[in-house]
């Protein structure tokens, strides 16, 4: 609703509008299924068909990334032979992992060897896949949920509590995070391999336009205009400009106060949190993978693709679908 309202005060009219049209329908899809999957799909078909993507997924990454010279299967389909695509093809398999863990656990029993070794091929997998991709994000990411996720099953109150305080934290953040990194930046060379300067620059950059509009922002889908506007002196920013021109933000916590302001923040924590405290409700087994793949998007989101990006508003789609009939299964009777 905030980011329909946005086309009132939008910078870019055109933008806010296609951006909505792109992921209104995404959007529209996965609430539907989510409602229509638990009737359509039993646990273990959900499970068969998810892992089974998942690890098949994995090994194309492997052979695009392995073979000599890389992407065969890119070459074959004529599309864009660019490696850093990989980036983006592998980032799914952090998130999905966890409805896998899910669906693959016994509803009332300890886990099988079966289902030990599934959950071990598709977490090792995943992994191989996103490390050839060299996917920095989506290595926070799985590492990260992989971490939730381990102390979520020995205290589920906890973990919910510490994924709802690191989520305000970044959010309330955001737009000093480049200030704060490039103060500290000596102190972690190891970002050096992962862009860093590059994209400290982005955030810097970004971060300095949050203040031109820090109530209601820009606009939805707006902020990869934000270099044409002139500052509040009337004058134009040019050294922003070489770095922001036709750039997002990079980070979605970001994104959110440039688009959406204060308010954009505010109702992200609001969403972020009480889905995490929601969560605190779950046995520790079943509250464990949601707060694993809570984890996992929200740290891929910190330091990577556009927050509104239809691909990645489906992947999450996608992992509340397959909760969705992992849930239904556990209220059914034996």
């Amino acid at each position: 609703a905030l980011a329909l309202l946005s086309l009132v005060w939008t910078i870019d009219p055109a933008a806010t509008s296609r951006t909505l049209v792109q992921m209104v329908p995404v959007v529209a899809a996965a609430v539907t299924l989510v409602a229509l999957a638990p009737g359509l799909w039993t646990r273990e078909a959900a499970a068969r068909w998810l892992c089974a993507g998942l690890i098949l997924a994995a090994g194309l990454i492997v052979v695009e990334a392995l073979w000599s010279p890389p992407l065969p299967l890119r070459r074959l389909v004529r599309a864009r032979e660019y490696l850093p695509d990989l980036k983006r093809s592998a980032t799914p398999l952090a998130v999905l992992v966890f409805p896998a863990l899910a669906l693959l656990a016994p509803v009332s029993e300890r886990w099988g060897p079966r289902a030990r070794l599934a959950g071990l091929a598709v977490v090792v997998a995943a992994a191989a896949a996103i490390a050839l991709a060299q996917s920095g994000s989506a290595m926070l990411g799985l590492a990260v949920g992989l971490a939730v996720w381990a102390l979520a099953l020995l205290a589920p109150r906890l973990a919910a509590v510490t994924l709802a305080a690191a989520t305000l934290a970044t959010l309330i953040l955001a737009p000093l995070l480049a200030p704060i990194m490039a103060h500290a930046r000596g102190d972690f060379a190891f970002l050096e391999r992962f862009h860093a300067n590059h994209r400290l620059s982005i955030w810097r950059a970004f971060g300095e336009r949050v203040w031109d509009r820090p109530l209601l922002g820009h606009g939805f889908g707006a902020s990869d205009k934000v270099w044409a506007l002139p500052r509040a002196d009337g004058d134009l920013d040019m050294t922003g400009r070489l770095v922001l021109e036709n750039l997002h933000p990079h980070s979605q916590p970001l994104q959110i106060w440039v688009e959406l302001g204060a308010l954009g923040a505010l109702l992200a924590a609001f969403v972020a949190v009480l889905l995490a405290l929601r969560l605190m409700r779950d046995e520790p087994r079943r509250a464990a993978p949601r707060l694993g793949a809570l984890a996992t998007a929200f740290a891929t989101a910190i330091a990577s693709f556009g927050a509104w990006q239809a691909w990645w508003i489906a992947v999450l789609g996608l992992a509340a679908i397959f909760f969705a009939v992992e849930r239904a299964s556990a209220r059914r009777p034996n």
